[in-house]
C-alpha cells in the first residue's frame, strides 16, 4: 500500500507515480519505487514517470533510490522521466548533473507523450 499523497497509475507499459505532497520522505519514496519495481517485474511495465511537480523538498537519498531503480529499468530497456517545477529539486539535479541522466519535463502530458512514443 502506498503512503498517503502518492498514487501510481499504469497504462499499458507506462507507469506514472504522482506525488501530491510538498515534502517527500525517503521511506515514502522507497515504497513508491518498490511498487513501481513490482509493476516492472509482474505487470510488464517498462517506462516510468515520476510526477514530482508538487514536491518542494525531498532528501538526496531519494536520488539514490532513483539511480538504483534506473539501473533495473535500463536493464529491461525502459526509461524514466521526471516531471518537476523549477526549484530546489531541479537545481539539485543540475548541480549533480543528474539532469543529463534523467529525462526532465515541466509538464506531465509532455512526459506521457514522449514515453508513449518510446513504447511504439
Amino acid at each position: 500500500m502506498l503512503p498517503s499523497g502518492i498514487e501510481l497509475e499504469q497504462d499499458g507499459s507506462c507507469v506514472t507515480v504522482r506525488v501530491h505532497r510538498a515534502e517527500l520522505s525517503h521511506d515514502d519514496f522507497q515504497q513508491a519505487v518498490a511498487e513501481a519495481t513490482e509493476r516492472m517485474r509482474y505487470d510488464k511495465a517498462l517506462h516510468f514517470i515520476f510526477d514530482l511537480e508538487a514536491v518542494l523538498f525531498m532528501p538526496s537519498s531519494c536520488l539514490s533510490e532513483l539511480l538504483s531503480f534506473r539501473q533495473e529499468v535500463e536493464h529491461c530497456r525502459g526509461r524514466i522521466a521526471l516531471v518537476l517545477k523549477d526549484g530546489n529539486i531541479n537545481t539539485l539535479l543540475k548541480i549533480t548533473r543528474l539532469d543529463e541522466v534523467f529525462a526532465l519535463f515541466d509538464d506531465l502530458q509532455e512526459a506521457i507523450g514522449t514515453l508513449s512514443g518510446a513504447v511504439r
